[in-house]
């Protein structure tokens, strides 16, 4: 009988701990279900302030490429300016001479015409420039690079700067041109940057395309003197720049290398010479 109440009561412990067991389960498991759903809620709270932060450098990235785009246009529009204003004056003197002739004032006016519409024409270039790719595309890394020239070269002219491009090797990749010619012309302004701030004697930027077996190489060069030894493992750091404020945002070389490695699965990389800075981009040619 003593056997059978001890039996019972060890029965009822073994119970009793067992229901104490399963509601301590059933307690930790809606703690972890509570952290779960916390840890999911921080790790969407944190994906949309990626996010969000992704389109702001994007936006920033975009009105600093609108504001380098305004200067170029203002060096590309300088000569045809001085242009009309040699043909008004032309006019104004031999109006005042009495030697304009019908014939001839309408010749001049046709004169300013021409000039006029490639200004137009060069807003027309600059818009289609900077607008985005909407798809990736095979295109022509040679036809990419001249049209940076275009952007670029009169900036580079008045700053006295030797544009020197080496294109033999015209090379077709897969990605999106837009926004690859938008890398280029952004190493390029960094380069005019640095030879125009340290006043470079004989100052060149040399942009130079090569092709092998597998991948495209394109290479920018320039004799500004190199980038710091202590800064050149952060320039591709977002918001990272030594410019000062009112020219800078820092995020050019940042956007570049995420358009080139993640966007066209491309390498970016900068070292330096014995005369300045080397950027190289290597790109698949195989689609």
């Amino acid at each position: 009988a003593l056997a059978a109440v001890l039996a019972m009561i060890v029965l009822q412990n073994i119970r009793l701990l067992h229901t104490r067991l399963a509601n301590m389960v059933d307690e930790k498991t809606q703690e972890l279900q509570h952290l779960n759903r916390d840890l999911e809620l921080r790790v969407l709270h944190e994906v949309e302030q990626s996010r969000q932060k992704d389109q702001i450098m994007f936006r920033q990235s975009r009105l600093a490429s609108m504001g380098e785009m305004i200067g170029n246009i203002a060096h590309q529009w300088r000569q045809p300016l001085s242009e009309i204003n040699a043909i008004l004056m032309s006019m104004q003197v031999q109006k005042e001479n009495n030697d304009l002739s019908d014939e001839r004032f309408y010749a001049m006016l046709e004169e300013c015409d021409i000039v006029l519409e490639h200004m137009s024409n060069t807003i027309n270039d600059f818009q289609n420039f900077f607008k985005p790719s909407k798809s990736k595309s095979k295109f022509s890394l040679q036809e990419a690079c001249k049209s940076v020239s275009f952007i670029i070269e009169s900036s580079l002219k008045y700053n006295r700067i030797d544009f020197q491009m080496d294109m033999a090797e015209d090379s077709e990749v897969f990605g999106y041109p837009r926004e690859f010619a938008q890398v280029i012309l952004n190493i390029l302004s960094n380069a005019k940057d640095i030879l125009v701030e340290r006043k470079v004697k004989n100052a060149y930027i040399k942009l130079s395309l090569a092709r092998g077996d597998k991948f495209a190489l394109i290479k920018v060069q320039d004799n500004g003197g190199g980038i710091h030894k202590d800064i050149i493992e952060r320039i591709f750091e977002p918001y990272f720049t030594t410019k000062h404020a009112s020219r800078g945002t820092g995020i050019g070389l940042y956007m570049s290398k995420i358009i080139i490695e993640a966007n066209m699965q491309g390498y970016l990389n900068v070292r330096n010479t014995e005369e300045g800075a080397l950027f190289t981009i290597k790109l698949s040619l195989d689609e």
